[in-house]
């Protein structure tokens, strides 16, 4: 019944048919841009070799060549793999979310849903795995990401996979796990230093990680030696493998120079230098605002603008920080579908700078995102602890000066247990101790 109403719905339709021409057309380009170069390359091999070899006419020879490689590869071209690939990207991007999961789960359904109920299949199409992995990533669902990734690392003990690594090691710093995600990551860099492959893109993704976790739990020191790394890395050109040379490729020293420049901003930001952040933030900007670079890793940008944000409440330039909140949500809403925790606490810090600059807000994103982090996230998490402290800003607003105490020692607490005596500490003692002079002029 749902089925047919979706069907009957214009709207839905509509999307549905944008969906399949944007699939169709990413699919000709790709043929396009692949098959038919090597269809051009191996009928000009193949027609000079046999011209010089015979003799024989050589217009006649590369039109044979064409026709047959041409044949070749129409035969091996995966048309139904490649166009179900693409539709389910399609299908994404226009937030069609029950037509990408029909669409992902054709042929694999019943081993999705074992291991999305905890169970372990015995196989599972490696690729299906791979998009159903990103399908709940761009939804926002950790905990199934989570079953589907810890799955994915026991079929992959005897031969660990760098990107199952990056993914597990990139799952445990979003949802907080920080000491399993920083071994991980630790181990793994070791081993790519015995290997020899200190500077491919598998080297790069497990330093990025292991930087995003020292930088939630405010470790400056650390971080500081990690962005030495980082940025000794990308400056050298050392060995790495075929695919790591592929990624560099593709990506270009501009995107890594973007991710040590956002995380340098955020290192002078923690040392509340802001200044200095705000120069290095600006060139992660510069270098993402470039289509080609963007391209390539979509989410990067907006969680560059949300930075900014940061650095502007710290500077009480609310108006700017409320602009760049909102751009970095309509680009997650519109370009990225993207609806994970960024999103979800982006949402919760256009409530608060709203707030801040007297205007009516969303309470309601606030605790949301508090929901959310409860479901999707372990207890102690920083992105928890600001949440407490945006929602106690509101209820002290409103005069609910318990909850508003409630709210904040809840916060306190989690960065106590995060932090120990950081200045994320000493701001919330500040604004508890703010309440007493807030209900003495009430």
């Amino acid at each position: 019944m749902q089925q047919a109403a979706r069907a009957l719905n214009p709207g839905i339709a509509l999307r549905v048919l944008k969906a399949k021409r944007r699939a169709a057309w990413r699919l000709s380009i790709l043929i396009a841009t692949f098959y038919l170069k090597f269809i051009l390359i191996g009928a000009v091999i193949t027609s000079a070799i046999l011209s010089l070899l015979f003799n024989l006419n050589g217009p006649m020879l590369f039109a044979g060549s064409l026709v047959a490689f041409t044949f070749l590869a129409f035969l091996n071209i995966p048309f139904k793999r490649v166009w179900k690939a693409e539709l389910f990207s399609a299908y994404q991007f226009e937030k069609l979310w029950s037509h990408a999961r029909a669409v992902l789960s054709e042929g694999s359904s019943n081993q999705i849903e074992d291991i999305l109920q905890g169970k372990s299949p015995e196989d599972c199409d490696r690729g299906v795995l791979a998009q159903e992995i990103y399908y709940w990533i761009r939804k926002g669902d950790l905990r199934k990401w989570s079953l589907l990734a810890e799955y994915q690392a026991m079929k992959s003990l005897e031969s660990p996979d760098l990107y199952y690594v990056d993914t597990r090691t990139a799952l445990y710093m979003e949802t907080g796990k920080y000491h399993e995600g920083q071994a991980l990551a630790l181990n793994w860099l070791a081993q790519l230093d015995a290997e020899g492959r200190s500077k491919g893109g598998a080297y790069i993704s497990s330093l990025l990680a292991l930087i995003d976790g020292y930088h939630s739990l405010r470790k400056k020191t650390e971080l500081a030696k990690m962005l030495d790394r980082l940025r000794e890395v990308v400056e050298g050109d050392g060995p790495g493998d075929a695919a790591e040379s592929l990624i560099r490729s593709q990506c270009g020293s501009e995107i890594e120079w973007s991710f040590y420049w956002l995380y340098s901003g955020r290192l002078h930001l923690l040392h509340g230098e802001l200044d200095q952040a705000d120069i290095e933030l600006t060139k992660a900007k510069t270098l993402m605002s470039c289509e080609h670079n963007n391209r390539v890793i979509i989410l990067l940008y907006p969680e560059i603008l949300l930075t900014i944000a940061e650095l502007c409440v710290g500077r009480n330039s609310l108006v700017e920080a409320e602009h760049l909140i909102e751009e970095a949500i309509e680009y997650y809403h519109s370009a990225t579908c993207f609806e994970g925790l960024d999103y979800v606490c982006g949402k919760a810090f256009l409530a608060y700078v709203r707030m801040k600059r007297g205007k009516s807000c969303s309470v309601q994103d606030i605790e949301s995102a508090l929901n959310w982090l409860k479901e999707q996230v372990e207890p102690l998490h920083p992105e928890t602890a600001t949440c407490l402290v945006y929602l106690g800003e509101w209820q002290r607003q409103q005069g609910e000066f318990d909850q508003a105490r409630a709210s904040w020692e809840s916060a306190l607490k989690i960065r106590q247990e995060l932090f120990s005596t950081d200045s994320s500490v000493k701001e919330v003692e500040k604004l508890l101790l703010s309440l007493l002079v807030d209900r003495a002029v009430a």
